[in-house]
């Protein structure tokens, strides 16, 4: 039972990484872009409850509401992208600790295989922050430091993600 729980747990982080995560509108290539700042997580934070109500209401007070934000519809973007993939590595890797004793126990399962399968995904999605570096340390790492340092704003947050009406954000 709890490895049919564990297994959904993956299947939905990997498959629900928000929709920010294919539409950033900046280039990756510069790479700046990847790296979350302390202050980033707080803003996005505190701007997501009013963004969601917004788009509750439709395109025309989304664009309002976003008119009078500091950060743009891009940066935002892009900051829930980077938040996204470094909790899903986050998540992902917690559980792959815990299942660790059961994986040893049984070599040959189709568990292991759906991990395998979901560990080459996430690989995939974490490649470009893997190769991004500043000062030493690659953007996944640096992201997600300051996710963990700030799980339960990031968690909040994922609740208003899940709110957004998707057809009154801006499209890019």
């Amino acid at each position: 039972m709890r490895k049919a729980i564990i297994t959904s747990i993956l299947l939905v982080l990997l498959a629900c990484i928000p929709c920010f995560a294919q539409r950033t509108a900046t280039p990756a290539a510069a790479g700046d872009n990847l790296f979350l700042s302390a202050t980033d997580i707080p803003r996005v934070h505190q701007l997501a409850p009013g963004l969601a109500a917004a788009t509750a209401k439709g395109s025309k007070e989304t664009q309002t509401f976003l008119a009078t934000q500091e950060m743009s519809f891009a940066q935002l973007e892009q900051t829930l992208s980077n938040i996204s993939v470094a909790y899903t590595a986050l998540k992902f890797e917690e559980y792959l600790k815990e299942l660790q004793p059961a994986l040893d126990q049984n070599q040959n399962s189709q568990y292991r295989q759906l991990l395998s399968q979901s560990q080459k995904q996430l690989d995939q999605i974490t490649a470009k922050y893997q190769a991004a570096t500043k000062n030493g340390r690659s953007a996944l790492d640096t992201n997600k430091a300051f996710v963990s340092q700030n799980i339960n704003m990031v968690e909040e947050l994922l609740v208003h993600v899940k709110g957004f009406k998707v057809d009154s954000l801006p499209r890019q």
